[in-house]
């Protein structure tokens, strides 16, 4: 139970991230005017492009950062919110992914043996 506590008491730090109602420019580029994000593009082509959506292997610049289930996720809620995408939804989806998976590795990391409070510095 403190662990999990610990790892809730943690992501409030990203609580003003989440109520800043302006896009920061790094989601302008990769959710908002990213077709991929938007789900403009078949799942084929947002397989074959980078974060910001440009293509790996084509033609032009791409520095190769691979991150399609992100992009996915954007694409999910776009299409839960019917075509749009605000600031504040998206950055909570992500805190509440980011508590989810630091509970997940905590318990991976007990299960494998290692002690309790090395468990909660890896969570």
């Amino acid at each position: 139970l403190l662990p999990s506590l610990l790892v809730l008491l943690s992501s409030l730090l990203f609580l003003p991230c989440v109520f800043y109602s302006q896009w920061y420019i790094d989601e302008l580029f990769a959710a908002v005017r990213n077709a991929d994000a938007r789900g403009e593009t078949s799942l084929r082509e947002l397989l074959s492009h980078d974060f910001w959506g440009n293509n790996l292997w084509g033609e032009g610049w791409t520095h190769k950062s691979y991150r399609p289930l992100v992009v996915l996720s954007y694409a999910l809620q776009y299409w839960f919110n019917g075509g749009t995408i605000k600031p504040q939804p998206l950055r909570a989806f992500n805190v509440l992914l980011h508590v989810t998976n630091s509970m997940l590795t905590h318990r991976l990391v007990l299960r494998l043996g290692v002690p309790r409070h090395w468990a909660c510095v890896a969570a």
